[in-house]
Parts: C-alpha cells; sequence; structure tokens
C-alpha cells in the first residue's frame, strides 16, 4: 500500500533546482536507510526479440516488420553464463519479448542449468503468460517475476495497444504475488498524451498492487513504432518519478 507520509502531487514531480536536489537526498537517504549501501550486479541477458503483443511504443512490437528477429541459442548462452560471466555478477536477468517459444525450449532449461551449476540469483522478465508456465519457471529455479503494468491508467493503456488488457495484466501481476514469486513492476513517465491524472494514476496503481520493486521507466520513441516521431521523456520528470516512489515506497 501506499506509505501513508508520502503521496506524490504534481508539483512535487515537476520540482527543479534546489528543491529537487532535496527530493534527492531525501529519497537517497530512505533507500539507504532500509537498505544500506551495498549493491549487487545483475546481468540482463535478451535471449529473444520474438513478440506476439503490439504495443505501440516498443520496437519489439510485431507490426514492426523491419526489426531482424532472433532466439538465442541455449548452448550458447549457458556456456557463457556458466564459465565466462564476470565474477561480480550475482544474479542474471533472463528477458524476452513475449514469447512462450523462448520460455520452453530456451529459458526454462538455461534456468535449471544456472541453478544447477552457480549461485546465481534468478530473475525473469517474459511478458504475460499462463499460469502453467509461471508454474514452471518458478519449479525451474527463477524466484523474481518483473512484468511491468506499463501504464496506470485504462484508458491509456488500450490507446497504446499494451499488452492484453489493462485488468488482465494486473490479475497477472496478483496472481504472480499469489504464487510464491516476488514481483517488481513499474511504469513509464512521458508517454504521449500522458496528462497530469494519467501520470498519477501510475503511482496510485504501484502503491495499491503487491510488489517487491517498482521501476521508472522514461519514453523514449522507437524506430518503426507509431510514436517515433514524439519528444523523449523529461528527465527530471523521470528521475523525480524515481525519488517519489522511493518516498512512498520505501520498502
Amino acid at each position: 500500500m501506499i506509505h501513508q507520509s508520502f503521496v506524490p502531487d504534481i508539483q512535487t514531480l515537476n520540482v527543479q533546482g534546489e528543491d529537487q536536489i532535496r527530493l534527492h537526498e531525501r529519497a537517497a537517504n530512505v533507500a539507504a536507510e532500509r537498505f544500506g549501501r551495498q549493491v549487487f550486479l545483475r546481468a540482463v541477458v535478451e535471449i529473444s526479440n520474438f513478440c506476439r503483443e503490439n504495443c505501440a511504443y516498443c520496437g519489439m512490437r510485431r507490426d514492426n516488420r523491419a526489426l531482424a528477429r532472433f532466439r538465442a541459442k541455449f548452448e550458447q548462452i549457458a556456456e557463457l553464463l556458466i564459465h565466462h560471466r564476470p565474477a561480480s555478477i550475482t544474479d542474471v536477468n533472463i528477458q524476452a519479448g513475449e514469447d512462450p517459444v523462448a520460455v520452453r525450449e530456451i529459458v526454462i532449461p538455461l534456468i535449471k542449468a544456472l541453478r544447477r551449476e552457480t549461485p546465481l540469483g534468478v530473475s525473469v522478465c517474459l511478458g504475460t503468460l499462463n499460469p502453467v508456465l509461471y508454474a514452471e519457471l518458478l519449479e525451474a529455479g527463477a524466484s523474481i517475476y518483473i512484468i511491468k503494468f506499463e501504464i496506470g491508467d485504462p484508458t491509456q493503456y488500450r490507446e497504446m495497444f499494451a499488452p492484453g488488457t489493462y485488468l488482465e495484466r494486473l490479475e497477472n501481476i496478483r496472481h504472480l504475488a499469489a504464487n510464491g514469486w516476488k514481483v517488481s513492476s513499474g511504469f513509464i513517465v512521458g508517454l504521449p498524451e500522458q496528462n497530469e491524472s494519467r501520470l498519477l494514476a501510475n503511482f496510485k496503481l504501484a502503491g495499491e498492487l503487491p510488489l517487491d520493486g517498482c521501476s521508472v521507466s522514461p519514453f523514449i520513441p522507437g524506430d518503426e513504432t507509431p510514436l517515433s516521431n514524439d519528444p523523449i521523456a523529461n528527465i527530471n520528470l523521470t528521475l523525480n518519478s524515481m525519488a517519489a516512489l522511493r518516498l512512498m515506497r520505501p520498502d
């Protein structure tokens, strides 16, 4: 739930200058109090850019015929991660477009190999799947599922052709959290037509969902998408949103 002592408003999210510095310092202090100053390094491994979704903001959308598609080879990725990863890596995040073929043929065998051969923690970011695949991934040894709710306003969610439907996405997040996963989610700042109420809806939803982590992604227009000519997100709004989340959800 939303941390009762801090609920972000538009004025806070738009602060600059000395007020912005104070906001960021306050947020950094809250994070340090909760988590200390230790960090870990997570390796992000992209195993497929095939995707059955058609999100207006994403270059991997299925209608992008200009994108060269690939699926990694299990043997090559396993060899790299088991025998040639940097010693500083403590966790690996296996990521793909929404590609159930890659989940079955690459991700599940890879997780099993990593759990058998390494001490690495394993997270996955694989989109909306089904309960059977979620259970198989968990049984294989992954523990964190990263699934962004993307857009907190149902109307804009539909306008942006975000994955499935708004309610389906939230149902999947709640299903994962109720069935043994640590769930990390997040949203996009700076999307076209994201007015003040739509921006604040993201924070309300982030406070209501059963999450172990939440992130902010700045909108960056992708080539070969319907939004390719729209402006990039404001960096100060993005950073202020990150700070606001830290204050709102210090856990």
